[in-house]
């Protein structure tokens, strides 16, 4: 039987003219130092180009953060997120009751939790991330659904969680979603991963714990094996320095994607 595709279901047209570059991984694996050193290199040769974050800086992102960080959420965040909802997605008003749930002091289930970072997702995606490809600009991405599919499917257990994220998309995201030109996922074990965490000096959210990474870091492997041919996926070795898996990454880059005249001012 064939495999599922982590993807929306069905051929995604392409509506812009930009790059879409993905960086995926656990906490700690070095995606966003990757991310952050192809974005740098871009700027050098000022080529236009944007670096992107999940959960982003917007309404629901701001609300995701603070769950899995268990501080406390503003009520009048909570409010706008309801109005926020409204404007996004006439039809799934009833979504607003997550938001009613926590302004009560209600604790989320998972699923509920990942409604919300696809909200976010969305969100993301009509106020930054299709403005920009449409721009022409190369988006460099930190985090976006594969997070949602591994994340979830490590805290679920479930045959079922990733057609329940599936269809959570298909739903939230319909049409608005922008299919990555390449992803990269940064492989490295849980044990290393926490270690680089705990020395880092963030604030360690509810997900980043070694032995729930591992399962994350299994799924992330289950879904690099999955086909999407609309997505060039690559795997890098996560105890690699980071300067050898930027060098890899631009390789990549340049021989698969980038255009004659981007290659030439990238070299």
């Amino acid at each position: 039987m064939e495999k599922e595709t982590y993807n929306m279901p069905g051929v995604i047209p392409r509506m812009h003219n930009g790059l879409f570059v993905l960086f995926e991984g656990l906490s700690g694996s070095g995606k966003s130092t990757q991310a952050e050193l192809f974005y740098a290199r871009l700027k050098e040769k000022d080529i236009p180009a944007l670096l992107n974050r999940e959960p982003a800086g917007g309404i629901f992102g701001r609300i995701i953060r603070n769950c899995i960080e268990k501080k406390d959420i503003p009520r009048e965040l909570l409010f706008k997120a309801g109005y926020r909802l409204a404007k996004l997605l006439p039809k799934h008003h009833g979504l607003v009751v997550l938001f009613e749930k926590l302004a009560r002091g209600g604790e989320l289930t998972e699923l509920e939790r990942q409604t919300i970072f696809v909200l976010d997702r969305l969100e993301d995606i009509k106020d930054t991330i299709s403005p920009a490809l449409k721009a022409g600009k190369i988006v460099v991405q930190d985090r976006y659904d594969l997070s949602t599919y591994a994340y979830y499917m490590a805290s679920s257990g479930s045959e079922k969680a990733f057609a329940e994220i599936a269809q959570l998309h298909q739903e939230v995201l319909s049409v608005s979603y922008v299919v990555p030109d390449i992803t990269f996922i940064i492989d490295l074990a849980a044990e290393t991963a926490t270690q680089r965490l705990h020395t880092s000096g963030k604030v360690i959210d509810i997900y980043e714990h070694e032995a729930f990474l591992a399962r994350v870091r299994n799924h992330y492997q289950t879904l690099a094996t999955r086909k999407n041919p609309q997505t060039q996926l690559h795997v890098l070795d996560g105890e690699k320095s980071k300067d050898d898996m930027n060098k890899k990454v631009c390789e990549i880059l340049d021989w698969l994607f980038i255009a004659e005249e981007l290659r030439r001012k990238l070299n």
